[in-house]
Protein backbone atom coordinates (compact mmCIF):
# COMPACT_ATOMS: atom_id res chain seq x y z
CA UNK A 1 0.00 0.00 0.00
CA UNK A 2 1.21 3.51 -0.71
CA UNK A 3 2.18 5.96 2.17
CA UNK A 4 -0.51 8.86 1.91
CA UNK A 5 1.51 12.30 2.24
CA UNK A 6 0.30 15.53 1.58
CA UNK A 7 1.18 17.32 -1.50
CA UNK A 8 4.84 19.00 -0.85
CA UNK A 9 3.02 22.94 -1.63
CA UNK A 10 0.89 21.96 1.76
CA UNK A 11 3.65 20.72 3.41
CA UNK A 12 5.94 23.90 2.78
CA UNK A 13 3.38 26.58 3.49
CA UNK A 14 1.99 24.91 7.27
CA UNK A 15 6.69 25.08 7.44
CA UNK A 16 6.63 29.02 6.20
CA UNK A 17 3.48 29.33 8.49
CA UNK A 18 4.69 27.23 11.68
CA UNK A 19 8.07 27.68 12.23
CA UNK A 20 8.56 31.29 12.27
CA UNK A 21 6.55 30.94 15.87
CA UNK A 22 8.99 28.66 17.56
CA UNK A 23 11.82 30.59 17.34
CA UNK A 24 12.32 30.86 21.39
CA UNK A 25 12.00 26.93 21.41
CA UNK A 26 15.08 27.35 18.58
CA UNK A 27 17.06 29.89 20.90
CA UNK A 28 16.61 27.65 23.92
CA UNK A 29 17.93 24.78 22.34
CA UNK A 30 20.75 26.63 21.03
CA UNK A 31 21.54 28.24 24.66
CA UNK A 32 20.80 24.29 26.08
CA UNK A 33 24.30 23.32 24.31
CA UNK A 34 27.28 24.19 26.28
CA UNK A 35 30.10 25.55 23.91
CA UNK A 36 32.88 22.84 25.05
CA UNK A 37 30.39 19.66 24.30
CA UNK A 38 29.64 21.61 20.49
CA UNK A 39 33.05 21.90 19.80
CA UNK A 40 34.09 18.39 21.42
CA UNK A 41 31.73 16.23 19.71
CA UNK A 42 32.18 18.65 15.99
CA UNK A 43 35.67 17.60 16.35
CA UNK A 44 35.10 13.97 17.44
CA UNK A 45 32.88 13.74 14.05
CA UNK A 46 35.83 14.90 11.99
CA UNK A 47 36.52 11.30 10.71
CA UNK A 48 33.00 10.73 9.68
CA UNK A 49 33.59 14.68 8.04
CA UNK A 50 36.16 13.11 6.34
CA UNK A 51 35.06 9.68 4.67
CA UNK A 52 31.74 11.49 3.64
CA UNK A 53 32.93 14.62 1.93
CA UNK A 54 35.88 12.46 0.03
CA UNK A 55 33.12 10.41 -0.82
CA UNK A 56 30.90 13.47 -2.04
CA UNK A 57 34.12 14.72 -4.22
CA UNK A 58 34.31 11.15 -5.56
CA UNK A 59 30.59 10.92 -6.72
CA UNK A 60 30.33 14.40 -8.22
CA UNK A 61 27.88 15.23 -5.63
CA UNK A 62 29.33 18.85 -5.09
CA UNK A 63 29.22 19.66 -9.56
CA UNK A 64 25.75 18.20 -9.77
CA UNK A 65 24.11 20.43 -6.69
CA UNK A 66 26.08 23.80 -8.13
CA UNK A 67 23.39 23.49 -11.52
CA UNK A 68 21.28 26.10 -11.24
CA UNK A 69 22.88 27.25 -7.91
CA UNK A 70 23.58 30.83 -9.43
CA UNK A 71 20.23 31.44 -10.22
CA UNK A 72 18.83 30.38 -6.83
CA UNK A 73 21.71 32.30 -5.21
CA UNK A 74 20.77 35.51 -6.95
CA UNK A 75 16.90 34.96 -6.05
CA UNK A 76 17.43 34.38 -2.51
CA UNK A 77 19.80 37.83 -2.33
CA UNK A 78 17.48 40.03 -4.09
CA UNK A 79 14.52 38.90 -1.82
CA UNK A 80 16.06 38.48 1.34
CA UNK A 81 19.47 40.05 1.40
CA UNK A 82 18.78 44.20 1.74
CA UNK A 83 16.96 43.42 4.90
CA UNK A 84 19.63 41.14 6.24
CA UNK A 85 22.97 43.14 5.18
CA UNK A 86 22.05 45.62 8.04
CA UNK A 87 21.86 43.55 11.17
CA UNK A 88 24.07 41.24 9.97
CA UNK A 89 27.06 43.40 9.58
CA UNK A 90 26.31 45.00 12.70
CA UNK A 91 25.96 41.42 14.65
CA UNK A 92 29.58 40.83 12.84
CA UNK A 93 31.72 43.77 14.63
CA UNK A 94 33.22 41.63 16.77
CA UNK A 95 34.19 39.37 14.67
CA UNK A 96 35.11 41.56 12.29
CA UNK A 97 37.68 43.49 14.53
CA UNK A 98 38.71 40.10 16.13
CA UNK A 99 39.88 39.33 11.71
CA UNK A 100 40.88 41.97 10.76
CA UNK A 101 43.32 43.27 13.65
CA UNK A 102 46.07 41.29 12.37
CA UNK A 103 45.75 42.98 9.48
CA UNK A 104 45.22 46.39 11.02
CA UNK A 105 48.00 46.32 13.09
CA UNK A 106 50.51 45.20 10.33
CA UNK A 107 49.39 47.84 8.36
CA UNK A 108 50.01 50.34 11.34
CA UNK A 109 53.84 48.81 12.06
CA UNK A 110 54.60 49.86 8.40
CA UNK A 111 56.70 53.16 7.73
CA UNK A 112 56.45 54.57 3.99
CA UNK A 113 59.02 56.53 2.13
CA UNK A 114 57.77 59.91 1.84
Amino acid sequence: MAIKIRPVTDIAEKFVRVTPGRASEFIAGVEDVPDAEFESKAIAGEANYKVATTAAIAAGRRAKKLVGSGRRWKSRLQKLGESRYGTGTAEAVEAYAEGFSPYRDTIAGLTLPP
